[in-house]
């Protein structure tokens, strides 16, 4: 049985390979953040002033490419590397923290089932929402299980929260969340009985979260591109491949429903959520790369609700008690029906991308002048509106190079066709780049 604990290890696995392998960190605004770092050789934020609000969570997914620089690494391919290492590796591996510290609890299939609904919005490279997930979940995993709070884990759960001061618009709804967690925590550990070394970094955290909530009210005022709920459950969320989102979030409310029932009850609610996931058998189900912008807020309002549905038993304690029958084998297997099909779209997009992303590479290499539409960049329109993003593909064009003397793509008009010109100095990257 315990071979079945593998299936989110063996998700992350899939995932994080498939995304280096096909180069989905240049998909989007991948590229243009990771261009803009090597020019700069700093850390890169929007041009919005409004976008310092997601400050940390940037900085600790561009610290490898940082580091490299710092030390002198400068072959692009291996650059492009380690931006995947900070986009995908590190909040893929939070979350298998956060995942198997359940391992021996009912939780074990919940949190892999909260996982899986974010693989609907991975594969947007720059995304500050994937870390902000992963680490609400660390931190959530830290605290839901029935083991008091003591220094190392109180400053574990503060150093979590202070990473989340800047990292995501959606920790509006996140971060009270998680604060609840935390005074549910320190209350049921004795809120009398607990020393400063124990109340000092809680009290730290719930500073920390304070300031997160108050940063993003702020920021979703100022500026509407935080994508709204509005946005996210828009018909082109829909049209875009959002089914596959709701149908993970559906499992999740299922699962969450069953921990409160038991009987036919319990089979019931788990038997719609199967059903629901035979949905995703058809392929033109599965999430395509573009859903990931528009599911952004969306996967954090169903990670918020999902933890919400669970605090009454898991913090306070309420509702019906575990019994101490054999495992229920109704969410494993629905939970690894769910991870084998997102995890097969995911790893279709990135081959797609990658395949998508060569065509650009020998375009860059062997044209020059005006290139029409239909040549190279993809067998038809249909594909290019897949994987190119207009005004991202210059910069992707220049990553794509191997001598800064090769041609950079640009769009004057990206109903017509792409321009291709030797371009002016100020146009590439460093000469070091290049071999």
């Amino acid at each position: 049985m315990r071979a079945w604990r593998l299936v989110p290890g063996v998700v992350a696995l899939v995932v994080v390979v498939s995304a280096l392998w096909g180069r989905v960190v240049l998909y989007a605004d991948g590229s243009n953040y990771l261009y803009w770092i090597l020019r700069r050789r700093s850390f890169y934020w929007s041009s919005y002033e409004h976008f310092f609000s997601r400050s940390e969570a940037q900085v600790i997914t561009q610290a490898p490419v940082r580091l490299a620089l710092e030390f002198h690494v400068y072959p692009l391919p291996w650059l492009i590397a380690l931006y995947g290492v900070g986009l995908f590796v590190i909040p893929n591996a939070l979350w298998m923290l956060a995942i198997y510290r359940q391992r021996d609890e009912q939780r074990f299939w919940y949190f892999t089932a909260l996982y899986l609904v974010t693989l609907c919005a991975q594969f947007y490279a720059v995304s500050e929402s994937l870390l902000t997930y992963a680490l609400v979940a660390l931190a959530a995993s830290m605290i839901l299980r029935d083991v008091e709070p003591n220094p190392r884990r109180a400053w574990a759960v503060a150093t979590i929260s202070m990473a989340l001061v800047a990292s995501y618009e959606v920790t509006l709804l996140l971060a009270p969340l998680l604060g609840l967690f935390i005074l549910g925590w320190w209350w049921r550990a004795g809120a009398t009985r607990t020393g400063l070394a124990v109340t000092g970094p809680l009290a730290l955290a719930l500073a920390a979260l304070g300031t997160s909530t108050a940063l993003a009210y702020v920021t979703i005022r100022s500026h509407a591109e935080s994508a709204g709920p509005t946005t996210a459950l828009s018909l082109h969320f829909l049209l875009a491949g959002g089914h596959a989102v709701l149908v993970a979030t559906l499992v999740v409310v299922a699962l969450a429903a069953s921990t409160y029932l038991s009987g036919r009850w319990r089979f019931a609610v788990l038997a719609v959520a199967a059903l629901a996931v035979l949905v995703l058998l058809d392929p033109h189900h599965w999430a395509a790369p573009n859903v990931a912008y528009y599911a952004r807020v969306y996967v954090g309002v169903v990670l918020a609700g999902g933890l919400l549905l669970v605090a009454p038993r898991f913090v306070f304690g309420w509702g019906p008690r575990p019994s101490a029958a054999p495992e229920f084998v109704a969410p494993r297997l629905l939970v690894s029906a769910l991870a084998i099909l997102l995890t097969v779209s995911f790893a279709a997009n990135a081959e797609g991308f990658g395949a998508w992303n060569k065509s650009l590479q020998r375009i860059v290499t062997t044209h020059h002048g005006v290139l029409p539409f239909f040549s190279g960049l993809g067998r038809s329109v249909q594909q290019f509106s897949r994987y190119g993003w207009f005004w991202t593909t210059p910069e992707q064009s220049l990553l794509d190079q191997t001598h800064r003397h090769q041609a950079v793509v640009n769009n004057p008009n990206p109903s017509e066709n792409f321009e291709i010109t030797p371009g002016v100095p100020s146009s590439y990257l460093s000469p070091r780049y290049f071999g």
